[in-house]
């Protein structure tokens, strides 16, 4: 019987990087079917074969998140030797999702944008049914139907494991936790939030505008092709997923990576930003707004304003708040 390796991320990692030595692994996850209990993969079988099948008869399906290759190197990967015989020692199924590396990114802007506009996705821009289904290592069962009860549960888990990253997702399925986040790889059955969507559609002058999703970097093609749907030129927007990292440390550096030579100051002089999560929010007041670390380097101008998206009674209202 084939096991994971108890070190079995770290391993993937380093098979992944020896390969494509200019890639960066964000991270490595179970995905699918390995992430069921043993009981629900009976179950599964059951359906699907009519059987229960040996465990030497299943992959362990892995995707790897990584950025700064290109769709030929997943390719390439796709049918190296390298992945056949990951598949046919370990039976470890490895898919490659390419990821946006913001922090790069960031550093290689270039253009005299003295404004960003950073919109959140789900409850911002569209409204999805999806849903995050979650097995705690007791046994127990949830099913997260919205931001709220998302935040809830992750904020009570993380308390009781004494988790304290910001988000907590990745330490928790590191504790045993079957987090299944598939739903937000799609954008599932969305309604459009106008409210929002009117003004994403503007791109005034010297100004930038990103996407900002706590959502993994599997879902950044997903949301570009819905721009599309809705008729927003996607090549005007930047998507970025946060992989973890809060947005307020995001906003933080994308200031600091924009430093005048003249005046030592950033040249953000303002950000826009566009938000259903109160958690996110207060994130960012704490750290762009408030944040002894940015005082150097604020202009005497600099605006923070940011317009909370609320849902009352299926309408949507923006609730203005200035730093």
């Amino acid at each position: 019987m084939k096991l994971l390796l108890e070190n079995w991320r770290e391993f993937v990692k380093q098979e992944i990087e020896e390969f494509l030595p200019h890639g960066e692994v964000r991270a490595v996850e179970r995905i699918g079917s390995s992430t069921l209990s043993p009981e629900d993969k009976v179950e599964q079988d059951l359906e699907k074969y009519g059987y229960a099948r040996d465990d030497d008869e299943r992959d362990f399906d892995i995707e790897v998140q990584i950025a700064g290759v290109s769709n030929e190197d997943v390719e390439e990967w796709a049918f190296s030797e390298e992945a056949e015989e990951l598949e046919n020692s370990y039976n470890y199924d490895i898919q490659l999702t390419i990821v946006e590396n913001w922090r790069k990114f960031v550093n290689e802007e270039i253009e005299p944008i003295t404004t960003l506009r950073i919109f959140d996705f789900d409850e911002t821009i569209a409204h999805t049914r999806s849903e995050t289904r979650v097995k705690a290592p007791d046994g127990s069962e949830a099913t997260l139907r919205d931001q709220k009860e998302f935040e809830e549960y992750m904020n009570a888990a993380a308390a009781k494991e004494g988790v304290e990253a910001f988000d907590a997702v990745d330490a928790l399925m590191g504790l045993g936790y079957q987090i299944d986040l598939s739903d937000f790889s799609i954008v599932k059955d969305p309604d459009e939030i106008t409210v929002i969507t009117d003004i994403l559609r503007n791109f005034p002058e010297n100004s930038k505008t990103y996407i900002m999703t706590a959502r993994r970097g599997n879902s950044i093609s997903a949301i570009i092709d819905y721009l599309d749907e809705i008729g927003i030129d996607a090549g005007e927007v930047r998507v970025i997923a946060t992989q973890g990292d809060s947005k307020g440390d995001v906003m933080a550096t994308m200031m600091a990576q924009k430093i005048m030579k003249d005046t030592g100051k950033s040249n953000i002089n303002k950000i826009e930003y566009y938000e259903d999560s109160q958690k996110n929010i207060d994130d960012v007041l704490l750290k762009v707004c408030n944040s002894e670390q940015l005082i150097d380097i604020k202009p005497s101008n600099f605006e923070l304003i940011i317009y909370k998206v609320a849902n009352i009674g299926g309408e949507y209202k923006l609730e203005k708040i200035a730093c």
